[in-house]
């Protein structure tokens, strides 16, 4: 459907996703999503099945259904990640920059995550490692950092 993203849930089977006006939508692949038009996120799923987008503004969390969405503001976001353990999102920015913000509920760098320069171009994808000690960033050149 249009504006669904395929990833894979905490058990390995692949999931479908999509946001809309009304809400997040995750369902098993090859169950039919509802006619709504989706937003202008990019979508992703992280290692442990949790959907999240980016759009120009920043970076959107859906942790599930009983969870609200959690939100990282910074402008000219060109890539995210989420780390497994929820803790950290990851964000690369047009102006070649990444910003790391804390994503619990109190940190006050969902509001201005704390940027480091890196790359001379656009950052066109961030990753964290699997046990989230590394994360590394892409421009036209590629750089890991540990923190």
């Amino acid at each position: 459907p249009p504006g669904a993203s395929v990833g894979t849930g905490r058990s390995g089977g692949l999931l479908m996703g999509r946001v809309t006006a009304e809400g997040v939508e995750v369902v098993k692949l090859g169950v039919a999503m509802g006619r709504k038009n989706p937003t202008g996120h990019r979508l992703r799923f992280n290692e442990r099945g949790i959907l999240y987008g980016t759009v120009d503004g920043g970076v959107t969390v859906w942790p599930g259904r009983e969870h609200e969405a959690i939100t990282v503001r910074s402008f000219g976001v060109t890539s995210a990640a989420v780390s497994q353990d929820m803790r950290w999102a990851a964000l690369g920015l047009r102006d070649g920059c990444v910003a790391l913000a804390s994503i619990a509920a109190d940190s006050p760098d969902r509001g201005q995550p704390h940027k480091c320069g890196g790359h001379d171009e656009p950052v066109h994808a961030v990753v964290f490692s699997s046990k989230g000690k590394w994360m590394a960033s892409a421009g036209y050149e590629c750089w890991v950092w540990q923190w």
